[in-house]
């Protein structure tokens, strides 16, 4: 997604009125919690990139899970987070190859 000034604006007006419309209907069940970020795109060293630009506005230190698959920043806001993700293409290439098996296989409750 090309990031526009209009697309940033509508973004923000949007998460405002959800606020908003929170704060008026005190009984409406609400997220545990709320996670917001870009979608990181590019090759794995361009993602890393945008990652570590993310943290430096963010304050943070961007980290590694324990097998270097994904690289992240993350800042917190209560229980909400504005987070960058940046995930190597070779575990999203583990991942589709997984999910090209979705609904291929049903347990027989499922089937029935």
């Amino acid at each position: 997604m090309t990031e526009t000034p209009e697309k940033r604006a509508a973004c923000i007006r949007g998460l405002r009125d959800l606020a908003d419309f929170l704060e008026s209907h005190p009984y409406l069940p609400m997220p545990v919690c709320v996670r917001v970020g870009p979608l990181v795109v590019g090759d794995d060293d361009q993602q890393r990139a945008a990652v570590d630009r993310i943290a430096n506005v963010l304050g943070v230190e961007p980290v590694s899970n324990a097998d270097d698959t994904h690289y992240e920043a993350e800042r917190s806001f209560g229980p909400v987070a504005y987070e960058a993700t940046a995930i190597r293409a070779s575990r999203m290439a583990a991942y589709d190859a997984l999910m090209s098996y979705r609904g291929a296989v049903q347990t027989s409750e499922a089937a029935s």
